[in-house]
């Protein structure tokens, strides 16, 4: 079984929903650890080369995490005159908190608890070896 085509396909599936799984969690992380959720608070939709600026990020790199961000529907993609603009998707709508603290600055410390996780050498830690 060396070629994943020898696997059963409710395997291969599983496997592949699993790793897709991943990446989607993954850019959720990034959507929630780079503050963009911070700067819809102040306009309700804003230009790529706006959000390049407010985040003082690689504007290539950046416009390919923005449109990835609307594949899975985190963000809203809109073009108009030859000028993308993205929007926070109806779920990432409710992460802005009206009163009080925005619910996304939750997610911060339980994503730094998962990549502390993450990180642990299971096989030492199943062993006896301390966890971080």
């Amino acid at each position: 079984m060396d070629n994943i085509q020898d696997f059963p396909h409710e395997i291969r599936r599983f496997a592949f929903s699993t790793l897709a799984g991943g990446v989607r969690a993954k850019l959720f992380e990034t959507l929630i650890q780079s503050k963009i959720l911070d700067i819809y608070r102040h306009k309700n939709e804003y230009s790529e080369d706006e959000i390049i600026e407010q985040l003082k990020s690689h504007p290539l790199r950046t416009k390919k995490w923005l449109h990835l961000l609307s594949v899975e529907y985190l963000l809203k993609k809109t073009t108009r005159e030859n000028i993308i603009y993205y929007s926070l998707s109806p779920l990432c709508q409710k992460f802005l908190a009206e009163k009080g603290k925005p619910i996304w600055l939750e997610c911060v410390d339980m994503i730094e608890s998962l990549q502390r996780f993450a990180e642990e050498n299971f096989h030492d830690v199943l062993n006896g070896s301390t966890v971080k």
